[in-house]
């Protein structure tokens, strides 16, 4: 007589329970595994929708096993266990008492049941339209994550879509094959099995941009190596660009003329070019000025027959922007940020760069004449300067 009134109880509870549907767990999920007398918290580590199986992580001793979706719930549900549980304590006792009692347990337990099960559950699966979801507003319903709405007005029904965000885990978007998902793009996995962690990974390919890589700034994309932004107002479109510095962790390489292909910076050779590693070599001529010769100090060099300045040309006009220490222009008493107006007479307004340069270089112990002009004073100077060799740091 006690065993048929405990399972009458124990069967009472069961339409309060709410088991999980395999298409709404995630791996990292907290759930409830059910229990006769108690529900055990557990984390889902694995998933196995093909046998309709969840290997799950006991959070007390740490050990893991394979269950059935339906065997686990959610915390709200566990506490209605709980609840239940106690009325089957207490209305086993009841029974035992007074055995005419336990009709009207029943009758309660049945219409505390179908009070429950009208409860909202966001995320709870839709009874008759696969991959459908309770979404957090009250009586409305969405695609579950990674789907979308293909017929919503008649069939409700709902496809697989690659690259859709995950509704719980950050930076985690739908993949090419279905319930599957991967990280977002200039992401990779940190933990998939329990934490779903990703975080953000410099040189990851653009999935839909060629040559496009992403930076060392979360978010940010950059051109490959070795390649230049061709025109960001029109376009995400590079360019190969001769001379580009490899970057990260290789300062003295460049980029060579032929697309693809590195070579060691101005000053250095091979040590290791499979690995694109190089050594500064001393005496070595640089190989676009044959003036520059480097020292044997690492990033000097000696420039011969000059002035010692350099220059940037700004409104067709060529501007001093730096003055070598030591040099002959320096001594001579020419200053930064003046305009270079005249070299020997010759007005260098609308020279090109190179030309300019070309002017100011001539032999050792030549004299040159330079016509500057102060653009905040307006005032103008006149420097006799003596070309010279001198050394530099570039």
């Amino acid at each position: 007589m006690t065993r048929l009134i405990l399972a009458t109880l124990l069967l009472g509870l069961a339409p309060a329970l709410h088991a999980a549907n395999i298409q709404d767990l995630d791996v990292g999920d907290g759930m409830y595994l059910q229990g006769v007398l108690s529900d055990e918290l557990v984390y889902v580590v694995r998933i196995d929708r093909s046998r309709n199986r969840v290997k799950v992580r006991r959070s007390q001793d740490g050990t893991t096993k394979w269950v059935n979706p339906s065997q686990l719930i959610d915390r709200e549900a566990s506490v209605t266990n709980d609840v239940g549980r106690v009325a089957v304590g207490v209305g086993l006792f009841v029974c035992l008492a007074n055995p005419d009692a336990c009709k009207s347990s029943s009758s309660s337990g049945s219409s505390t049941a179908r009070s429950t099960s009208t409860v909202w559950r966001p995320g709870s699966a839709h009874s008759q339209y696969a991959n459908v979801i309770a979404s957090d507003k009250k009586n409305v319903w969405r695609p579950a994550d990674g789907y979308q709405w293909v017929d919503r007005g008649n069939s409700w029904k709902v496809s697989w879509k690659p690259g859709l965000a995950h509704s719980r885990h950050a930076n985690v978007v739908s993949s090419d094959s279905p319930n599957n998902w991967s990280p977002q793009a200039g992401y990779t996995w940190v933990d998939k099995d329990s934490s779903w962690r990703v975080k953000w990974t410099p040189q990851r390919k653009h999935p839909s941009l060629d040559k496009v890589v992403s930076c060392d700034a979360v978010g940010k994309w950059c051109p490959q190596r070795g390649y230049r932004w061709k025109d960001l107002e029109k376009g995400y479109d590079v360019v190969w660009t001769e001379g580009t510095n490899y970057g990260r962790g290789r300062p003295n390489v460049v980029a060579a003329a032929q697309e693809g292909y590195w070579l060691p910076a101005a000053g250095y050779d091979w040590l290791e070019r499979d690995q694109l590693t190089v050594k500064w070599v001393p005496a070595k001529r640089h190989p676009t000025n044959s003036r520059l010769t480097s020292e044997d100090a690492e990033g000097y060099w000696l420039y011969r027959g000059g002035v010692g300045v350099s220059i940037q040309l700004a409104e067709d006009v060529p501007k001093i922007t730096l003055v070598h220490e030591g040099s002959p222009a320096a001594k001579a008493g020419v200053t930064k940020d003046v305009f270079l107006l005249q070299v020997d007479g010759k007005s260098t307004s609308g020279l090109k760069l190179e030309e300019v340069i070309a002017l100011l270089a001539g032999k050792p112990n030549s004299a040159v004449q330079l016509v500057c002009l102060d653009g905040s004073t307006g005032k103008q100077t006149n420097h006799r300067v003596v070309r010279g060799n001198y050394r530099f740091k570039m």
